[in-house]
């Protein structure tokens, strides 16, 4: 069997995740509960301000880019779960109320299990993708596979004032020394804004193609 991306081009995927970094399910990270060896609860937690931070950067980042590469159309994605759960369909209401402020953006929704699917069947139809964190941590590694693994997708964590940027992997010490690591994501993150593709936002708070953004 062929597989769906045997006839992807370099260009054909070209499009940003934004994830907000700072709530979601990672919000718990340390504060879970264990009770008794039998029972392990963690909080997802969404906020009204946290979601529309980062529904409106996507926006903006949609505003600046050429578009999918396989339509043009300039679109922003938001991947849930607000079929199942009430803090996704809070995600997706907020986003829609952003969505209102950009009557030039396409827009559409996306549920994430369907999403990992998406993004290797039709990659090309993406443009900017918006999640919670959790989720975008996730699809980010999936997507940047579809490009040739880890090490070369860029990523970047920004704040209102400070940004952190580095390759989506991260640090790599098991190799280090070794002359084998792969210096292309972080290259890439650092890229100067200057096309308008995924590729080139990344010192405008985003990052390439695909890519783990975070706000």
């Amino acid at each position: 069997m062929t597989s769906p991306l045997s006839g992807v081009k370099a260009g054909d995927i070209d499009y940003v995740i934004l994830r907000e970094n700072s709530e979601g399910l990672y919000a718990a990270r340390g504060a879970g509960a264990l009770l008794r060896g039998e029972v392990a609860v963690d909080t997802l937690v969404q906020t009204r301000a946290g979601i529309e931070r980062i529904v409106r950067k996507a926006f903006e980042l949609a505003r600046q880019s050429n578009g999918a590469p396989r339509d043009g159309v300039r679109r922003v994605t938001c991947c849930d779960k607000a079929n199942v759960l009430r803090s996704y369909a809070f995600f997706r209401s907020v986003f829609d109320e952003v969505a209102k402020d950009y009557p030039d953006i396409a827009t559409e929704h996306a549920l994430v299990d369907a999403m990992a699917m998406h993004l290797v069947l039709k990659p090309g139809h993406f443009n900017v993708i918006v999640s919670e964190n959790m989720f975008g941590d996730i699809l980010s590694d999936l997507a940047a596979a579809t490009v040739g693994g880890m090490g070369m997708a860029p990523s970047a964590e920004v704040g209102d004032a400070k940004g952190f940027f580095q390759a989506a992997h991260g640090s790599a010490p098991d190799i280090a020394g070794k002359g084998i690591a792969n210096p292309y994501g972080t290259i890439l993150s650092r890229r100067p804004c200057s096309t308008g593709s995924a590729a080139d936002m990344t010192t405008k708070g985003c990052a390439g193609p695909p890519n783990k953004s975070a706000v």
